[in-house]
């Protein structure tokens, strides 16, 4: 008799502690709010992720960014070849012993870029794997009315021909192309040897 009430006192004493324990988690949770809860003793180690968002958070307490400053190298920080074009001059009638691209319709328009490459290509039918010499290849335009470069233009591309003579229409082909970058200054700066 001893043996089964010390049994049923154990399993009494066990259901109270149970019913007592399961009310004071359950009453616990109720009662803690933020004023018992220590300053900054909750992180974001704490939370879950993505479990608190903007509908959350007191008015203010994010502030959407700011544009930035325009880049150093290129408006918005865009890549040097936005508004890049290869210029092209196709010599249909052939050329004397120079020719040359600009970079743009105008002389005005022109002046908005710089070639950074450009060169000539050059094929005489017949002549198997010669073409006309090209003696010098350079960024400028010329002045047509001195046949020399003009000073400090940039602004297109400029060829010159080893045998005073570029190939016309009639025999063989003569293109001259540039690519331009739009640009705001580009300075040349020459060195002496």
């Amino acid at each position: 008799m001893n043996r089964s009430l010390k049994s049923g006192a154990i399993v009494l004493a066990a259901g109270v502690l149970f019913a007592v324990g399961g009310v004071s988690s359950a009453v616990a949770a109720k009662v803690i709010t933020g004023n018992d809860i220590a300053s900054q003793t909750i992180t974001s180690r704490n939370l879950a992720n993505d479990s608190v968002g903007r509908s959350e958070l007191r008015s203010g307490t994010v502030q959407d960014g700011k544009d930035g400053k325009d880049g150093k190298n290129g408006k918005n920080g865009a890549d040097g070849l936005d508004g890049a074009v290869y210029r092209v001059a196709n010599y249909t009638n052939g050329g004397g012993g120079r020719a040359t691209v600009a970079c743009a319709n105008t002389e005005q328009a022109s002046q908005n870029y710089t070639a950074i490459a450009g060169g000539a290509r050059v094929e005489v039918p017949g002549a198997g794997t010669a073409t006309q010499p090209v003696t010098s290849s350079f960024p400028g335009r010329m002045n047509w009315d001195t046949n020399l470069p003009k000073q400090g233009r940039l602004d297109g591309w400029v060829v010159y021909f080893g045998e005073g003579a570029a190939p016309s229409a009639d025999n063989g082909v003569l293109e001259v192309w540039a690519l331009c970058v739009p640009n705001d200054n580009i300075s040349t700066e020459v060195t002496d040897y």
